[in-house]
């Protein structure tokens, strides 16, 4: 545990729990960059970045399960923005709380060409089938972007000079949430009751 650390103290977050196991919390994320349906799942133990992680099968189980209960909820059966799941990290680089955390929400977006373009040095390479963020970033040690697709491809950028609050801003544009880019900004008032009703909406399909 650190001190001052926002996600090492359960007290931070609480009321914003929807499932906690051994290893994780899944929360709901201040700052919902869509209507409803932005969650984190985050370590317990205090780590740098999700590259860290260890307790990979859990990783694995819990974020399968946030992935159906995404769907479950909030598609559509429409080809639309809205009708599949998306995930990303921000790997010790445009982090804004220096606590491991991964997002999900429901999404259907294109965005590696978008990162090609703002990182043309950067290296990008996606996860191969049956491989790990974690075994890529054991062996390199270096800051990342991960994100994958609605399709289910994983992707790595490698050492970019991501800004703050990166992922946040490209998706909160491509949503038409401009606003809530800084989740410190988003009004307090609309937010409790995006990310409560997201808690409500989801806790029963994850129990």
């Amino acid at each position: 545990m650190e001190n001052g650390c926002a996600f090492c103290d359960k007290k931070n977050f609480e009321e914003r729990i929807i499932k906690e196991t051994e290893h994780w919390y899944v929360v709901a994320s201040l700052g919902q960059i869509t209507d409803g349906g932005h969650v984190l799942v985050v370590p317990k133990r205090h780590l740098l970045c999700m590259g860290e992680v260890r307790e990979l099968k859990s990783l694995r189980c819990i974020s399968a399960a946030v992935h159906r209960a995404l769907i479950r909820v909030y598609a559509n059966g429409l080809m639309s923005r809205y009708d599949s799941v998306m995930a990303f990290e921000h790997g010790i680089v445009g982090q804004t709380v220096f606590h491991a955390h991964l997002h999900f929400l429901p999404a259907r977006l294109y965005i590696t060409d978008k990162i090609r373009r703002d990182f043309p040095a950067a290296e990008i390479e996606s996860i191969p089938v049956g491989g790990s963020l974690q075994e890529l970033y054991l062996a390199r040690r270096k800051p990342y972007l991960y994100w994958m697709m609605p399709n289910g491809q994983e992707m790595v950028c490698w050492n970019p000079p991501a800004s703050p609050r990166y992922f946040r801003e490209l998706f909160a544009k491509r949503l038409g949430h401009l606003e809530r880019v800084d989740w410190k900004q988003v009004d307090p008032a609309h937010d409790r009751m995006l990310w409560s009703t997201t808690v409500a909406a989801l806790k029963p399909e994850l129990q």
